[in-house]
């Protein structure tokens, strides 16, 4: 059996309440992602939410909310086998509890360790490198961002950027997914979002990426001007992004 779903937590949990209950999956695909490659049955689940919560609840009181956490880290993956690592990590879990955290030898619990660190690690540097804009939409001033992740990390970044920016309205664009996190107020959602808003750059912004351009070149010492360790510390893939270095 091969479960198809819409990509999103909720949809995956109500394939792990069909594979509970219903029927043992074979593979897991996200349904836009999917290419019919053999004559195994297929099924569509439906996501639903009752069905999410019971299965959350269920797996929050066998292995805690440390291991959950760890596990929806790893759910935002880019990696392609995420889906079906995930559920055995979870069928397992369901059997030996609290246990799962002290087990190093199965591939399925040691790799959605390796995902979940994968994905916080990169959440982290771009919570450092997203660098807002001032975008001006009639009487809305909008704080714009765009960001390139491997990993589908905006669904974990709301709270960090509604906390600290309440009262602004945010846009942070994954232009890679053609998805954005909107912020505003302390709520945060995610939308499909391919937009160019360049055309809506106030102009208090262009004057001040102009002096900060200046700045960054003019405190540069060219003798001792380091690319590697540039690199180092802004790897490449975050350059685009960056006023400094566009």
């Amino acid at each position: 059996m091969i479960y198809l779903y819409d990509g999103s937590f909720d949809g995956f949990l109500s394939v792990v309440h069909a594979n509970r209950y219903i029927e043992r999956a074979d593979f897991i695909y996200e349904k836009k992602k999917f290419n019919q490659f053999t004559f195994e049955k297929t099924r569509d689940v439906v996501t639903d939410i009752e069905k999410a919560k019971s299965i959350k609840k269920l797996f929050v009181d066998k292995v805690g909310f440390e291991i959950y956490s760890q596990f929806y880290y790893a759910f935002f993956s880019c990696d392609i086998e995420k889906d079906i690592t995930l559920l055995r990590y979870m069928e397992l879990a369901f059997k030996i509890g609290f246990e799962i955290g002290n087990i190093y030898s199965v591939d399925a619990v040691s790799k959605v360790r390796k995902l979940s660190k994968k994905v916080s690690r990169e959440r982290h540097k771009f919570l450092g490198f997203v660098r807002f804009e001032e975008m001006v939409c009639g009487k809305d001033r909008i704080l714009y961002s765009s960001i390139e992740p491997d990993n589908n990390i905006l669904y974990l970044m709301g709270n960090h950027f509604s906390d600290r920016f309440y009262g602004e309205k945010i846009i942070i664009h994954d232009k890679k997914r053609k998805i954005a996190l909107l912020c505003e107020n302390g709520e945060n959602t995610i939308i499909e979002f391919d937009m160019n808003l360049d055309s809506f750059k106030s102009k208090v912004e262009e004057d001040f990426q102009t002096l900060w351009r200046g700045y960054f070149k003019s405190m540069a010492i060219e003798d001792k001007i380091s690319l590697k360790r540039q690199q180092q510390h802004v790897p490449l893939k975050y350059r685009k992004n960056l006023t400094e270095f566009k």
